[in-house]
């Protein structure tokens, strides 16, 4: 989560000159970091220090979020 795109285009890039890709990983790495995401709150969200780091993510997770359920890409834009 802490890459932004072109980092991970980078190391996608770097990846796939060591193993070959499925033409769908993208997206399953997509699936991948909605899951973290939802994990991460679920662990954060039982600390009340915490709630404020969750508060200021919102508008980051909640466009991936709006992305993913769109169907729209978004790891790599």
């Amino acid at each position: 989560m802490g890459l932004h795109p072109p980092q991970r285009a980078f190391f996608i890039e770097g990846y796939s000159v060591v193993r070959k890709l499925e033409d769908d990983a993208v997206s399953k790495l997509e699936s991948l970091l909605v899951i973290a995401i939802i994990e991460a709150y679920s662990f954060y969200a039982e600390s009340a220090s915490d709630m404020e780091m969750l508060i200021e993510d919102q508008p980051f997770v909640q466009a991936i979020l709006k992305s993913y359920l769109e169907g729209e890409p978004f790891l790599l834009f």
